[in-house]
Parts: C-alpha cells; sequence; structure tokens
C-alpha cells in the first residue's frame, strides 16, 4: 500500500487534520487522519520506589485522569527537550538524567503521533509552570502500586510506559 499525505484540512495548534491518499491492489481512496508532530511521556522517579504522576483535567473525555506527565514536540526541539520541559512544566521537577526507554504510536489507525517515553532521574524542584488550558496536580506514588493494574489508570500512555517499566524489570 502507498501512502501520500495532500491537502490540510484543518491546520491547529498541536497538530493538522489531513487528507491521507491510499493506493491498494484493489483502488484508491483518501481518508482524514492526524497528522501529528510526536509527545513525549515521562516517568518521573523521586526515588527508586516513587514516581510522580498527575492528576490532568480532561475536557475532552469529561474526567480527570492520573497519568504520567506528557507533552507534544514543539518543532524544532528533540524529545529529550521536550521530555525536560514537559517535566518542568507540569509536575515543578527539573531532572538530572533523561534516559529514553521506548517509543510507540499512540492511535496508528487514524494518527502519526509517535510517543517517546524517557525516565527522569535526579529530581530537582522548581515549581510548576502550567500552560494557560492545564489543570493538573502532581503527586508522589509508589510504583509497587501500578503492579496489579485493577482499572484505575485509564490513560494508555500512562499504561504503556508502566507496561514498558515492568517489561525491562523496574517493576519488581
Amino acid at each position: 500500500m502507498k501512502a501520500s499525505w495532500r491537502d490540510t484540512i484543518h491546520h491547529g495548534k498541536k497538530f493538522d487534520l489531513r487528507f491521507l491518499d491510499l493506493e491498494t491492489a484493489s483502488g484508491s481512496e483518501s481518508i482524514e487522519a492526524v497528522d501529528h508532530p510526536g509527545g513525549v511521556v515521562i516517568v518521573p522517579f523521586v526515588s527508586d520506589e516513587e514516581v510522580v504522576l498527575v492528576r490532568n483535567v480532561r475536557p475532552v473525555v469529561g474526567e480527570t485522569l492520573l497519568e504520567f506527565p506528557a507533552g507534544t514536540v514543539d518543532h524544532p526541539e528533540s524529545p529529550q527537550t521536550c521530555a525536560a520541559r514537559e517535566l518542568e512544566e507540569e509536575t515543578g521537577y527539573r531532572a538530572g538524567s533523561l534516559q529514553w526507554l521506548g517509543e510507540f504510536y499512540s492511535a496508528p489507525g487514524f494518527c502519526n503521533e509517535l510517543l517517546h517515553i524517557f525516565i527522569a532521574r535526579d529530581l530537582t524542584w522548581i515549581g510548576q509552570q502550567l500552560e494557560a488550558t492545564e489543570e493538573l496536580s502532581p503527586e508522589i506514588h509508589p510504583l509497587a502500586l501500578f503492579k496489579d493494574i485493577t482499572g484505575s489508570l485509564r490513560d494508555a500512555k500512562t499504561l504503556a510506559a508502566l507496561f514498558l517499566l515492568l517489561q525491562q524489570g523496574m517493576m519488581e
């Protein structure tokens, strides 16, 4: 299958909605798809056993979700620079070190957003710097709490990050 981006339907603040032309063995068609610059998810360790999450008001789903801090890459910054910036803005912590853990597509059926997961360590408190549209509160939780996920976590990027931590043996 061949795919090529075409006209922008809507140019947004964080991403664009565009037509994607598809050519397959059975013909061709155009679909609407989200063209996204990518993003980051940060797993901030305050100790070997505790991590920082944020309670994030999510108006689109009408809920406040518990999730790892995250954000959209601003062109031309790198994912690592974005991770450092988003960690400071959303949690108020500055990382002494950032380590890349993995990456995944958030919703590849209609969006090309690639999320990079980073582990942040050696945190120093500097104070939150939220954007005007953000309403979130940082919380420290024991990592062991998430070994048996019971459905209280509903944010896909947080679940993906926890899976990678488990896979890497970091949730002992």
